[in-house]
């Protein structure tokens, strides 16, 4: 269930719709550094992502807050950078 909750909401930020120059490509920066751990992911999320939702902000914010992936992030850590760089490949500039 857990996974399932990461997977949408990087779906969210990557979807196919979404311009070249979105909100969520500054994940791409090679200046960013991928969170180790939940809690400075969860600020990511909240920041950057959350807030660029519009009327779906307070349902994210909520799932994020209300997600405990506290233990199970490190295993998933190497999964996230690898799902970032191909979704940053085919939706958002290189930079």
């Amino acid at each position: 269930m857990r996974i399932l909750l990461y997977i949408f909401l990087f779906t969210v930020f990557f979807h196919e719709t979404l311009a070249q120059q979105h909100i969520a490509c500054v994940f791409c920066n090679k200046l960013f550094n991928m969170p180790q751990t939940w809690e400075k992911a969860q600020n990511a999320l909240n920041l950057a992502g959350c807030s660029n939702l519009g009327g779906a902000k307070k349902a994210c914010n909520g799932i994020v807050n209300n997600a405990n992936l506290t233990e199970s992030f490190p295993n998933m850590l190497p999964h996230n950078v690898q799902l970032k760089d191909l979704a940053c490949k085919k939706y958002c500039k290189e930079q």
